[in-house]
């Protein structure tokens, strides 16, 4: 049986991000915002995809 340590490991690993999210991510973290990881973000446009979101809304980063 494969350990729940293992299992997250191989889908954080799994996702690979491109140029400008990896900027972006460096950018929210020299200003101390935590952003979710990048297989959060796959799962979560996947999840967009397959319901054919029109628009997507994001609240509360505070940032300006």
């Amino acid at each position: 049986m494969v350990d729940k340590i293992s299992s997250w490991k191989f889908s954080e690993d799994f996702a690979v991000e491109n140029e400008v999210f990896r900027d972006a991510r460096g950018r929210a973290e020299e200003l101390g915002v935590e952003c979710i990881t990048p297989s959060v973000g796959a799962h979560l446009a996947l999840l967009a995809s397959a319901l054919g979101a029109k628009a997507i809304v994001e609240a509360g980063t505070g940032n300006h």
